[in-house]
C-alpha cells in the first residue's frame, strides 16, 4: 500500500517548493526545474480561478514571494515526455525536503494529473510513472506536514525556467534519471510504517 499524502490542515507552511517539468519535442529531450523559498506568505491560491472562462488565470499566488534558498534544474532523460519531467520534478521536491530537513512543505505544480496521482486521486497507469510515485510516497513519508497543490503554469514560471534549462544536459545543475521499479518498491517497503507521521 503506498504511503497516502498529508491532510493536515496548517496555514503555517513554512517553505514553498514549484515544480515543473517537460520535454521539447513532446517526446524529445526532457528536463525538472524547482524552486524553494521560505516564508512568511501572504500570497496563495485563490479558489475559483477564473481561467478556464476568461484565458486569464486569477490563481493569484506569487511564485516569487519569499526568500529564495535554491533553485535546481535537472536533467532527465535524452528521450523522455513532459508527464516524465513533470513527475521527476516533485520527486526532486520531495526529495530535497527530506534532504534538507524541511517541515510544512506546500509543493506546487502545474500538473493536475500529478496533483492527482500523488494525492491517490487518480491511478497511475504507466510503470515508470508508478515507480516515481512510489520513490516520492517514500520520500514525502519522511516530512512532516506536507501538501502537493496544482496551479495554473502561469503562476510557474520560476520552475518553468529551470526545467527548460534542464532539457539540456549541459546547462542542467545536475542529471537525475528516473528512479526503477525495483528500487522505488524496495524505497517503499522500507518506508510504509511512515505513511501516516506525515498527516
Amino acid at each position: 500500500r503506498r504511503p497516502p499524502p498529508s491532510t493536515i490542515a496548517s496555514t503555517r507552511w513554512r517553505y514553498r517548493i514549484f515544480c515543473d517539468g517537460g520535454a521539447a519535442p513532446n517526446p524529445g529531450p526532457t528536463g525538472a526545474g524547482i524552486t524553494v523559498a521560505s516564508g512568511p506568505f501572504t500570497t496563495d491560491i485563490k479558489i475559483g480561478c477564473e481561467r478556464k472562462h476568461t484565458g486569464i488565470c486569477t490563481c493569484g499566488i506569487d511564485p516569487t514571494e519569499g526568500t529564495m534558498i535554491a533553485q535546481l534544474s535537472m536533467h532527465i532523460a535524452a528521450h523522455g515526455t513532459n508527464n516524465d519531467g513533470e513527475w521527476m520534478a516533485v520527486h526532486r521536491a520531495a526529495r530535497y525536503a527530506v534532504e534538507h530537513k524541511l517541515a510544512n512543505v506546500d509543493i506546487i505544480t502545474d500538473s493536475a494529473c500529478v496533483t492527482a496521482q500523488i494525492n491517490n486521486n487518480a491511478s497511475v497507469n504507466h510503470p515508470k510513472h508508478a515507480a516515481v510515485h512510489d520513490a516520492t510516497a517514500s520520500l514525502l513519508a519522511q516530512v512532516p506536514r506536507w501538501r502537493v497543490r496544482h496551479v495554473h503554469r502561469e503562476c510557474n514560471e520560476l520552475a518553468d525556467a529551470k526545467a527548460t534549462e534542464g532539457q539540456t544536459r549541459d546547462t542542467a545543475d545536475e542529471y537525475t534519471p528516473m528512479p526503477s521499479a525495483v528500487q522505488a518498491s524496495t524505497r517503499a517497503r522500507a518506508t510504509s510504517h511512515l505513511s501516516h507521521t506525515s498527516s
